[in-house]
């Protein structure tokens, strides 16, 4: 049977058993979906085109979560990374999306989005697949088709400002970083210097570089450097004769002053002492960064006169570490920046402030971004109301009705044994465990102890489901002050007194057999399984990130497969950076309950529950889709927005693995 005919097969059984109204949905034997959704906003990040008057167009829609947009420079199109079809290239309306198709024997990597200057073609970085390496590769494409057109070793990629050459990174031998340039399409490759690169001069006839303690200007061509001792270089002046940066060497106060020099080092001027995050207009005449002493966002001009003050600058949250990033609109007019959570603009004739998104309701991107005319930005926005309600649908994907909704967000539907109820978690100030049938009938059992917090955001890999109990009987739940038993009947919680190692439960599950499984989100993640007359443990390995290295490994979502054999649960990490924070998610893994050996199946999303039948897991996001449990993906329910779905189970449970 061909592949189409495997997935045609499947989304066909998918109808049918879909097919039933809500009303005969009421004997447990329809399969239909539940999970939490914001069907009214967006809960995931999407790309959003944001005119100065703060209209918006969605430009990412219906793909899944996006970051990174990268307009190209004659306005025309727009490119973003999106969580389920890598690199995509749209118009700038965000009509016409068309993802970019991997090149053979090679993978995308996360990163900058370069557009060549003609907007004909982009960079971008990737790696090759192989048994044995991942080498980093630059990936060119033609963006109007679609098509990878080159492909050579490097990484980081930048065009030449005539777009006949690529300046890119490579490592020596002794793991020394190196700018080289080459044709786009990897030729006439030549080392310029050792360093990182900074900026090509305007005139495209020589590269801006660091060291780690000085600059370097370097003739495109090849041959002598030029060294600036104890200065780190930011921009070039238009007209490519001088520099700007910061003076390396520390004042007594501890102040880093902002300079100009000639490209030859020599002519040092002074613009101001104690500056953070500079950026040169595009006029070269004046400069914008925030005042150490105060952190106020200040505009002068090159001699140190200041032209605006424009108030207080807010980093964020201490863990964020966000560095100033400003950019100066087309016309040198307006400043845009990220502060306190908001996209903010700047007029430098006026003197004004906008905020064109972000704040209570809305969580916007780190590194917003100006269109080519200047009229629009680009960012991604994520609705941070956490307005998310109780949903069930068909398979399919059709069918789609509220079953629970109210102004406190809901999360974590788990289907009763027999198919007639669904448990959830209500948040809120005061979190509690509600039980509903499929009119709508609702009551809360127990309130619970207040969540942990969570600053990343609702949706994180942290929350866990209720998990009944295989009579029905009984719920379990995990909670701040470890796992409770629930009578169903009487709403009467207990704690469980089973061992679950030393850290708080995240994830609980409770399969047919009577075996509960449950784990902690320390380093040393463990997966505790207790039966009646047994206890045991999986320690949920540590795992290799192509962008983030060596990872801790924990684990949520545990999940047991229908017939009570296998347990499959998301192994992910946390990473912690200076100016950035990352669920980085790995791989579904499933313990044999009987062997307990463990297996990988590589479906990386958080947010799954196996199919009534076991053979298929169903993952949660804004196409939610359906893949068999060796990992390929056999159905995509566009536009769904489910999270923590669950699929109800059918009368025959028979195991089918």
């Amino acid at each position: 049977m061909t592949r189409l005919a495997v997935a045609l097969a499947l989304v066909a059984v998918l109808l049918a058993s879909g097919a039933g109204s809500l009303q005969a949905a009421q004997g447990g034997c329809s399969g239909l979906l539940a999970f939490a959704s914001n069907r009214s906003e967006d809960a995931l990040p999407q790309i959003y085109r944001i005119g100065l008057d703060g209209r918006r167009t969605d430009v990412s829609r219906s793909i899944g979560s996006a970051s990174a947009p990268a307009p190209s420079p004659d306005g025309s199109k727009v490119a973003f990374w999106s969580s389920l079809d890598g690199l995509v290239v749209a118009d700038a309306d965000g009509k016409n999306q068309r993802p970019l198709a991997a090149l053979a024997g090679a993978g995308f990597s996360s990163g900058d989005i370069v557009w060549a200057p003609d907007s004909r073609r982009l960079a971008v970085n990737g790696y090759g697949i192989s048994r044995v390496s991942s080498p980093p590769l630059v990936l060119v494409y033609d963006a109007q088709t679609g098509v990878g057109t080159d492909v050579f070793p490097g990484t980081d990629p930048h065009w030449s400002p005539d777009g006949t050459l690529v300046e890119y990174a490579s490592t020596s031998a002794n793991n020394d970083p190196d700018v080289l340039v080459a044709r786009p399409d990897g030729t006439e490759r030549r080392q310029i210097a050792h360093g990182r690169f900074v900026a090509w001069s305007p005139d495209g006839t020589r590269i801006l570089g660091f060291n780690g303690s000085d600059s370097w200007v370097a003739p495109a061509g090849g041959g002598a450097t030029v060294a600036i001792p104890a200065f780190e270089a930011q921009a070039w002046t238009p007209d490519s004769s001088r520099l700007i940066g910061l003076n390396l060497i520390v004042s007594p106060s501890g102040d880093q002053t902002l300079e100009t020099v000639a490209a030859d080092g020599s002519d040092s001027r002074v613009v101001a002492a104690g500056v953070r995050g500079p950026r040169l207009s595009p006029d070269g005449r004046r400069v914008v960064f925030v005042r150490q002493s105060d952190r106020h966002v200040v505009v002068t001009d090159l001699d140190g006169h200041i032209v605006r003050d424009f108030g207080t600058w807010d980093p964020g949250a201490d863990y964020l570490h966000l560095q100033f990033r400003p950019s100066w609109s087309p016309d040198g007019t307006k400043i845009l920046y990220w502060s306190g959570g908001k996209v903010v603009v700047a007029d430098g004739d006026s003197g004004t402030l906008d905020t064109l998104a972000g704040g209570a309701k809305e969580i916007v991107g780190y590194g917003p971004v100006w269109s080519a005319d200047g009229s629009s930005v680009f960012d991604d926005i994520t609705d941070a109301t956490g307005n998310t309600d109780i949903y069930v649908a068909r398979p399919d994907g059709t069918g789609v009705h509220a079953v629970f909704a109210d102004r406190v967000p809901e999360g974590g539907p788990a289907w009763s044994p027999d198919g007639r109820r669904l448990a959830f978690i209500r948040y809120g100030s005061s979190p509690s465990l509600v039980v509903t049938d499929l009119a709508g009938h609702a009551r809360v059992l127990t309130t619970l102890p207040p969540v942990r917090s969570l600053p990343h955001g609702l949706f994180s890999p942290l929350d866990g489901p209720p998990a009944w109990s295989p009579e029905g009987k009984t719920i379990a739940v995990a909670s701040s002050k470890g796992v409770r038993l629930v009578d169903v009947r009487s709403g009467i919680a207990r704690p469980w007194r089973a061992p679950v190692g030393e850290g708080l439960p995240v994830a609980v599950a409770w399969s047919r057999q009577g075996a509960i499984a449950t784990t902690d989100a320390f380093d040393d993640s463990y997966i505790w399984i207790v039966r009646k007359r047994s206890t045991w443990k999986v320690w949920v390995n540590d795992f290799y990130d192509q962008n983030y290295g060596d990872v801790t490994g924990l684990a949520s979502n545990l999940t047991w497969s229908p017939d009570g054999t296998k347990l499959a649960f998301l192994r992910y990490g946390a990473e912690v950076g200076t100016g950035s924070f990352a669920w980085v998610f790995d791989s579904i893994r499933i313990i044999d309950k009987n062997t307990r050996k463990t297996r990988s199946s590589p479906i990386a999303l958080s947010g799954f529950s196996w199919s009534p039948d076991g053979r298929h897991f169903i993952v949660g996001g804004f196409d939610t889709e359906i893949f068999a449990v060796g990992g390929k993906r056999v159905a995509r329910l566009r536009g769904l927005r489910a999270f923590g779905p669950s699929w109800r189970p059918q009368c025959n449970h028979a195991s089918v693995n």
